[in-house]
């Protein structure tokens, strides 16, 4: 009962605020919103906090903040899936863009902490989402990014490190 009330709380708080989230075309910027809520608006809630969470729940907020501009400059660009969660689960026929996804991990929570853990990527999801805008991006664009201890041997071009990660155009 406590899990639908939580559930039905966050659909509401996420309705509103987006709902008066303030416009971001600015000096004739491009609003990309239009874009980013296409489909389900509570389900690319959803992907974008778990993506979040898996890729980025042990750093700090500008680490997610960082992963969520990832994941939606994908979406805007003709290269990648179209939506939110066609970007996180997409996946050619050896490997998923996301490790998380390849290995099957869902969120379930054991412990308390790893509840609080997912509401902060939550919370950051929908942060990005309300306020997406080019200018503010921390990645500077990128559409790829890895953990600092590997080496893909991309030939991409090296944008910035962002604590846990490496982020590419």
């Amino acid at each position: 009962m406590l899990a639908i009330q939580v559930s039905v709380v966050g659909f509401f708080f996420l309705f509103f605020s987006l709902a008066v989230a303030q416009p971001l075309n600015t000096n004739a910027q491009i609003d990309h919103r239009q874009y980013l809520w296409r489909g389900n608006l509570e389900k690319s809630v959803k992907c974008l906090a778990d993506n979040i969470y898996y890729e980025a729940g042990n750093q700090s907020k500008i680490g997610k903040v960082a992963v969520a501009y990832t994941t939606l400059n994908r979406v805007l660009h003709h290269q990648f899936e179209d939506t939110i969660c066609g970007v996180v689960y997409e996946r050619n026929t050896t490997t998923c863009q996301f490790t998380w996804v390849c290995e099957k991990r869902r969120f379930k929570p054991i412990v308390d902490r790893e509840m609080v853990v997912y509401m902060e990527s939550k919370k950051v999801a929908i942060e990005v989402l309300k306020t997406y805008n080019v200018r503010n991006d921390p990645t500077k664009g990128s559409l790829f990014y890895h953990a600092y201890y590997v080496d893909p041997k991309w030939k991409r071009q090296k944008l910035i490190r962002i604590q846990d990660h490496i982020f590419y155009r």
